[in-house]
């Protein structure tokens, strides 16, 4: 979890000159290209998502980026490559080899759109060098693992069309800085967003192309979830009230609140609980680690449980370094692995197009080749005597 403490920390130029090549080379030693041309292409690789979704093009020309793993399974019911997953596939395949298979008929059979927000909450400042609210042109290769993973949440955001918040918090003065999540997602359930989603700083979405309508129904979002969030890794760590059952902590780091009255009740409940009027001992999560997220495991949860649903960690939680079933694979959370995020984000945008893209030069090789070898295994077209030069 990202922590939120109450102290402070301390001409733009057109997108296309500050990642031309001439520019990174004026600025940078030999050593320096190769990293700072990797950051160029992982910019351009934004740009070209954000054109695709404000001007998609036709479906057949994003579909023919998949290869064809999928014979036999109607188009209507696959996924679309590295463009935004369709919501109403059924079948999709990714990177990481997975495949989907989804209820039918879909849970969320239309966009959710800006019924959605994704929520960001800090009481820090972030106007230093490299961060969010610093109003010069942003060096991603210096940038802070907050401000990627900020901007990752908003990318993701407009790619998918939904809502999108920062809130800059008021410092906590009698708790801990983490605990301005909770109050913060309870004020924004007074507005009329459908889903409100919470990401820690140190969250991303593994595989970005996957729209969140997707992920509400392989985890099967009923209208009878309220809240639905990740175990967290390693051995069992509370227990209920009663001191009967052992069960692994909730990670309060991403989190799914559909609005809805008992969604309002639980956050009431999660917000007062140190006051100890209901749960008593409560008060120790003020300040002991781990704050908010020990209270809703260790109270919360337990008068909720038919509301509550507990997303697998593998799938919600972790890093990919972290073996032993909590590796992230769609939603990541690089806890002790923050000062990555930069790399990691550029890793998901890029394998979310250049895999698909491969697939598409070899699905196409018979117009993409001129083969002028003695057998050709392409197939391609033939050189008809004609000989490049040497």
């Amino acid at each position: 979890m990202s922590h939120l403490p109450t102290s402070s920390r301390g001409t733009s130029t057109p997108i296309a000159s500050a990642f031309s090549p001439s520019a990174l080379l004026k600025r940078t030693s030999r050593v320096e290209t190769r990293t700072l041309a990797l950051g160029s292409l992982a910019a351009w690789a934004v740009l070209a998502i954000l054109f695709l979704y404000n001007y998609p093009p036709s479906w057949d020309s994003i579909s023919s980026l998949r290869s064809d793993p999928l014979d036999g399974v109607p188009r209507s019911r696959r996924g679309a490559g590295p463009f935004p997953i369709p919501i109403t596939s059924q079948v999709a395949s990714f990177p990481t080899e997975d495949q989907f298979g989804l209820p039918y008929p879909s849970l969320y059979p239309k966009p959710l759109g800006k019924d959605v927000l994704i929520l960001d909450v800090d009481s820090r400042r972030f106007d230093q060098e490299g961060e969010l609210m610093n109003e010069s042109p942003l060096d991603w290769q210096n940038s802070k693992w907050a401000t990627a993973g900020r901007l990752g949440h908003y990318f993701y955001a407009l790619l998918h069309g939904y809502d999108y918040k920062f809130v800059q918090a008021a410092p906590t003065t009698d708790r801990h800085g983490t605990w301005a999540k909770v109050a913060e997602i309870r004020s924004a359930l007074k507005r009329d967003y459908r889903f409100i989603i919470f990401l820690d700083a140190d969250v991303l979405f593994s595989q970005p192309e996957i729209p969140l309508e997707y992920l509400f129904n392989y985890w099967n979002i009923t209208s009878e979830i309220s809240v639905a969030m990740a175990n967290d890794f390693g051995p069992p760590t509370f227990d209920t009230q009663e001191g009967q059952i052992r069960r692994n902590s909730t990670n309060t780091g991403f989190g799914i609140f559909q609005n809805n009255p008992t969604t309002k009740e639980i956050l009431k409940r999660w917000e007062e609980c140190t006051s100890e009027v209901i749960y008593k001992g409560c008060a120790r999560w003020l300040e002991d680690f781990a704050h908010e997220q020990s209270a809703f495991s260790q109270y919360l949860r337990y008068d909720f449980e038919d509301q509550i649903l507990a997303l697998p960690c593998q799938e919600a939680n972790g890093f990919p370094a972290l073996k032993g079933g909590c590796e992230g694979k769609y939603v990541r959370h690089l806890w002790t692995k923050k000062k990555e995020m930069a790399q990691q984000l550029e890793h998901t945008i890029l394998q979310s197009i250049m895999g698909p893209l491969h697939a598409r030069f070899l699905r196409d090789r018979k117009n993409n080749i001129w083969d002028h070898s003695d057998n050709s295994p392409w197939g391609g077209e033939e050189s008809h005597g004609v000989q490049e030069k040497r």
